[in-house]
């Protein structure tokens, strides 16, 4: 498995639907990003009981195009307290024809854990966690799995 960090979501512009059929080259590099790969995982924070803007504005810019709807979702939470993000991400993926991958998708408690990539790599239980989201997701993908 291969997962590719996505960088760019603050350098993309403001949405702007007058440009959804003809987006800036940028917009145009994530869309095909997203055609090619054969799910997405999406671990988005929280911030003021909501979606950060820059995130959403990343959603926007999907929304109009046909590499999106259907496409496989895994969720990854860090956070727990997190919830009123992750209801309205779902609200917006679920608009968005997303197959949102149940078992894929985690919650993972590393609020004030201060815990690096190592750290949450060598611990059993979160790795574990981790691991059976990927395999789970993987297995979707490979058509070895259903969503409930």
């Amino acid at each position: 498995m291969v997962i590719q960090h996505y960088l760019d979501v603050g350098q993309l512009p403001h949405f702007d639907p007058d440009l959804a059929d003809k987006p800036p080259e940028i917009v145009l590099a994530l869309r095909e990003l997203i055609g090619r790969a054969d799910g997405v995982l999406i671990s988005c924070p929280e911030y003021a009981r909501g979606i950060p803007g820059a995130f959403k504005n990343a959603l926007d810019w999907l929304v109009a195009s046909h590499e999106f709807p259907g496409k496989p979702v895994a969720l990854f939470n860090a956070s727990p307290r997190a919830s009123h993000a992750q209801a309205a991400l779902r609200l917006v993926l679920e608009t968005m024809s997303a197959t949102i991958v149940e078992p894929a998708s985690i919650t993972v408690n590393l609020l004030a854990k201060d815990m690096d990539e190592a750290g949450i790599a060598a611990d059993p239980q979160i790795r574990q966690q981790i691991v059976s989201a990927l395999e789970a997701f993987k297995g979707w993908i490979d058509g070895e799995a259903q969503v409930p």
